[in-house]
């Protein structure tokens, strides 16, 4: 792992969805992880905020990623459509663990595939809170078999 002032690596995985067997209603909704990789900015910070940051990510990135990744869901408009992409989602993990300014980074050019990259970090919320504030940048790989 390389650290700057503005810039950690990190790794998220992505989704990669097979279409669901026409019998198992809840393989609609399956999603299987492939790794890729994220980065994670501190904005404007000294090395101190840096070094938080870095210390958050690595002590709960598992916690934060096994999260979305259990929220995801591959939008069945766009499994049906065939569309696939890698949404880059940017948002801030306040203090008490809530997410604030989520964004789209990047878009995926699907609003759909978008969205459910958004609405999976909201209902992943609360993360583990960190000491302070810290900002993600994290990608989203949406992909059929």
């Amino acid at each position: 792992v390389t650290a700057t002032n503005t810039e950690m690596l990190v790794g998220l995985e992505s989704v990669k969805d097979t279409p669901p067997d026409s019998n198992d209603a809840s393989a609609a909704s399956a999603n299987h992880g492939q790794a890729t990789g994220a980065t994670s900015d501190a904005t404007e910070a000294g090395d101190a905020t840096a070094t938080v940051s870095a210390e958050y990510r690595r002590a709960n990135f598992a916690v934060i990623r096994d999260s979305i990744l259990g929220n995801l869901r591959y939008p069945v408009l766009a499994r049906r459509k065939g569309w696939s992409g890698q949404v880059e989602v940017a948002f801030l993990i306040a203090p008490d663990g809530n997410v604030s300014e989520l964004r789209i980074k990047a878009s995926s050019g699907f609003a759909v595939l978008d969205d459910q990259a958004v609405a999976a970090i909201r209902r992943s919320a609360p993360f583990p809170p960190p000491r302070m504030a810290a900002l993600l940048v994290m990608p989203i790989t949406f992909q059929l078999d």
